[in-house]
């Protein structure tokens, strides 16, 4: 499940899914990329990212740290775990992964699909709030919880289900395509058939 994309389509999209200016964006990937958290491009080799670099860049903006901090945020950010031990970075890469076109999480992309993930900046603490049949429920990464009755004024960055759906496609682009060519051969030679 290894999909791949290149670095200027995972910040082009990031831009465009949090409504950040393409230059800032552009300022995260090259700290990602002085700091070898990202590979650099080199002439004619373009290295291909995947979800664990998308949600990088992601934690990376929606932390709110200043350029020279922002790699270290984001992998503070990533390493908050919840009450089951599960870290924040994790259980993204699980959320954007979970669109994959083969659906063999579904259950899970229902509930991510329907996600807010919020990220405090002023404290180290993230909350995802699950909407379900049974109503909403939150998951809180690094923090008391529940994290609404903590008396501290929060300054926090959200993005949603269908963003992070957004930011998936760029990913399984053409995992997403082949599957749609190969449905609607389907939907053609039934069609065909019955015509």
């Amino acid at each position: 499940m290894k999909a791949k994309a290149t670095a200027k389509e995972i910040y082009e999209g990031v831009a465009r899914a949090t409504n950040t200016p393409l230059a800032t964006v552009q300022q995260l990937k090259r700290r990602l990329v002085e700091t070898r958290a990202w590979p650099s491009s080199r002439g004619a080799h373009v290295p291909k990212l995947d979800v664990d670099d998308l949600v990088l860049i992601l934690l990376a903006l929606l932390s709110g740290a200043e350029f020279r901090d922002c790699v270290a945020a984001a992998r503070r950010y990533w390493g908050l775990r919840d009450a089951h031990g599960q870290k924040l970075g994790d259980v993204l890469v699980r959320a954007v992964n979970s669109f994959h076109p083969n659906l063999q999480d579904l259950p899970f992309a229902v509930l991510a699909y329907k996600a807010v993930v919020t990220i405090d900046t002023n404290v180290q603490r993230a909350t995802i709030t699950y909407q379900s049949n049974g109503g909403s429920f939150d998951a809180v990464f690094g923090g008391p919880s529940p994290a609404w009755q903590d008396v501290r004024v929060r300054r926090s960055q959200s993005i949603s289900g269908k963003r992070l759906f957004d930011l998936a496609a760029i990913i399984f682009k053409d995992r997403w395509d082949a599957h749609a060519l190969q449905a609607a051969s389907q939907q053609d030679s039934t069609k065909e058939q019955f015509s």
